[in-house]
């Protein structure tokens, strides 16, 4: 079997080389992180604000012709696009429902007290939380309606 070839949708967050989608040549893979996550938003400084308050995520670069802001969180990279402004439609998506994925988490780094805590002082509605045996979760919508989970990795209940 020939392995097909996928590049990233992204115009200039990913720089990658093109990505085996198939069985690796060499032998088995091993899966070191995501490096980034691309969500759709419907204003691009609002979900700004909610990713930097909320989550403590960092502003790395806004790049305007493609309605795109490249942020950091952790070691990982959060690419938000205004696919309804003409220069973000290459990221339409062509899925029924226009969404093609349930939630994503960020790992945070505080016990679940202080984030439910830090959830309200910034007036974002909780709408479940789970326990795990590797810590608590916060289900959250950012601006677009896009689930977020925040998971309190040092907390344990």
């Amino acid at each position: 079997m020939t392995p097909a070839s996928v590049t990233c949708r992204c115009p200039t967050s990913c720089r990658k080389p093109e990505r085996s989608a198939g069985l690796a040549m060499a032998g088995p893979i091993r899966a070191i992180g995501i490096d980034h996550i691309l969500v759709l938003v419907d204003d691009l400084d609002t979900a700004v604000r909610f990713y930097e308050v909320v989550a403590g995520a960092e502003l790395v670069e806004r790049l305007d012709q493609f309605a795109m802001v490249e942020m950091q969180v952790g070691a990982s990279g959060l690419a938000l696009v205004a696919p309804a402004i003409t220069a973000g439609s290459w990221a339409r998506p062509d899925v029924t429902g226009g969404r093609n994925i349930d939630h994503f988490c960020i790992a945070v780094a505080a016990e679940a007290e202080a984030l439910r805590d830090h959830l309200a002082q910034t007036a974002t509605a909780i709408i479940e939380e789970q326990a795990h045996d590797n810590g608590y979760s916060f289900y959250v919508r950012d601006p677009s309606g896009n689930t977020v989970e925040l998971k309190a990795l040092s907390d344990r209940r």
